[in-house]
């Protein structure tokens, strides 16, 4: 018997992604005060990924996996409803400050182009000045 319990074939990975996951983005998305819902999240995530891909009995493993990161400490549990965790908390922000700082050094390399091109501008504008200067006096040793 325990040769045909070892021929099974393995599990198809899910169409969705990690239950962590997909709770984090909820609980960040649903930006609720006083932490998110059971059922807002549920709500949510039956919106975005939809029964099909979730799988017959999502309603009870969600439940279940709410509960043991509340244990974990991934998740709070405030009254009825689940905040994010330290250990949520910062791999939230991590992204978030990283973009800001791309955002800002691309500004800052944007501005330093801006001014070599004015720079390049007045220089040529001298240039043809000082050009016409040297003709007047070439002019005027002709002279």
């Amino acid at each position: 018997m325990s040769d045909t319990k070892s021929k099974s074939s393995p599990k198809k990975a899910p169409a969705h992604p990690l239950y962590v996951d997909m709770i984090k983005e909820a609980i960040v998305t649903l930006k609720e005060r006083d932490g998110s819902s059971v059922p807002a999240i549920k709500k949510f995530l039956q919106e975005k990924y939809g029964n099909d891909k979730l799988g017959p009995n999502w309603e009870s493993t969600l439940f279940q996996q709410l509960k043991k990161f509340a244990v974990s400490g991934k998740l709070v549990k405030v009254k009825a409803s689940y905040k994010l965790g330290e250990t949520l908390k910062k791999t939230v922000m991590k992204p978030k400050v990283k973009a800001a700082a791309k955002a800002k050094e691309e500004k800052k390399a944007e501005k330093k182009e801006e001014k070599k091109e004015g720079k390049e501008g007045k220089k040529e504008k001298k240039s043809s000045k000082d050009s016409k200067k040297d003709k007047k006096k070439k002019e005027e040793k002709k002279e």
